[in-house]
């Protein structure tokens, strides 16, 4: 999006006696050319990918990549649901990762049409891992009543992609289950207003938890699963080999006193490896400035799904082993001084939804109510 704003310096207002009516704003924005019957019709719609890429080739490498790039295709097989592209030459692409229950990434980008292929568009958008720019070209596009098909293919210079993309959700429980549908839709975001009005500490001491994905046994996928338990992440720097502590839940213990608990709620830590009964935690401090709870941590438990399925090394900077767990010998890591901003979107009873933005991540939860017995815990430092 391009915007020329044509203005006058205060030394030539003063000269001229320019009044601020006077200032003229040029919109230069450059919005896709709809020419193409082929290309409106892929537009304003939720296309959703139909099963797994048809094909998938690769070239050679053209530069040093990240070492979650090297398995991005699996996002494109197992994590990426829908794509919109919008008229004014934004887009969304949403992925649902199977291997963090109910939750659901929106990331998005920007289109135009090319000037030097027929019927292709060239994308550059944030994916779960990196920031990459492809051709996506229709191959062939067939309408029968209300439905939709269109093949297409996606050239991002290192590997070539072909899908089949459909106007209506494949899933079969998705018209069951308004927390998937909700999922999905990236106008929900729009609707999340964030309250401007300066919150009050004495309000938030207490447990609050992030979801683990799991209600009782349910995930999203059930008709009556309840959309507190649905995570939304708006922006992810790289899930793989970074990956946020909060995707598989958290409780923030928020203590008079300003002192802090973090809880990691998705059992990465069996007490037996520790021989403790003790509810392993970080130590935090925070604090309420305006209408934000800020948490700082002393330390923070590091999680790289992308180590765990895949081998790929973390290249973190500050990041600190604390050893290795005497039976599973997982390597336990920390990384110093992380940042939580959480701002507020609406409460209920069982808690508020917020909008939390940490240095990797942009992300919209539910915090519930929650118990904790901040009398039996030990600090993550001290296991070993």
């Amino acid at each position: 999006m391009k915007h020329t704003l044509i203005i006058f310096s205060f030394s030539l207002l003063l000269m001229t006696g320019c009044k601020k009516e006077e200032i003229i704003v040029y919109n230069t924005q450059n919005t896709p050319d709809l020419s193409n019957p082929i290309i409106q019709k892929l537009t304003n719609v939720v296309w959703y990918k139909e099963g797994l890429s048809l094909t998938e080739q690769w070239t050679s490498q053209n530069n040093i990549l990240k070492p979650a790039d090297y398995v991005s295709s699996l996002l494109y097989n197992a994590a990426w649901a829908s794509i919109t592209l919008y008229r004014d030459g934004t887009s969304n692409m949403v992925y649902l990762p199977p291997f963090i229950a109910s939750t659901a990434i929106h990331c998005k980008g920007n289109w135009q049409v090319s000037t030097e292929e027929e019927n292709t568009i060239i994308l550059s958008t944030k994916t779960p891992v990196s920031s990459v720019t492809g051709k996506i070209k229709v191959l062939n596009m067939e309408a029968k009543d209300n439905l939709s098909v269109a093949e297409v293919s996606i050239d991002f210079g290192d590997r070539l992609l072909k899908v089949n993309l459909i106007n209506e959700s494949p899933y079969t429980y998705d018209m069951n289950s308004p927390a998937f549908v909700s999922a999905i839709d990236y106008n929900w975001f729009a609707s999340q207003e964030i309250q401007a009005t300066p919150l009050k500490a004495e309000d938030f001491v207490g447990a609050w938890s992030i979801p683990t994905g799991d209600v009782d046994g349910k995930t999203f996928s059930s008709p009556d699963f309840p959309t507190e338990g649905l995570k939304r992440i708006a922006y992810v720097e790289d899930l793989l080999t970074q990956t946020p502590s909060f995707a598989y839940g958290m409780t923030f213990n928020l203590k008079n006193g300003g002192k802090a608990d973090i809880y990691y709620q998705n059992n990465y830590f069996f007490n037996s490896e520790f021989d403790t009964d003790k509810t392993v935690v970080s130590n935090a401090t925070w604090s309420v400035k305006g209408n934000k709870i800020l948490i700082e941590t002393d330390e923070e438990m590091f999680l790289s799904i992308g180590e765990g399925l895949f081998g790929l090394s973390s290249h973190v900077a500050n990041l600190i082993s604390l050893g290795i767990t005497p039976k599973t010998k997982q390597n336990i890591r920390i990384l110093p001084k992380q940042f939580y901003s959480i701002e507020l979107i609406s409460r209920n009873e069982k808690g508020f939804w917020a909008r939390i933005t940490t240095q990797s991540t942009v992300l919209y939860t539910f915090l519930s109510k929650a118990e904790f017995d901040s009398s039996s815990t030990i600090n993550i430092k001290d296991l070993f």
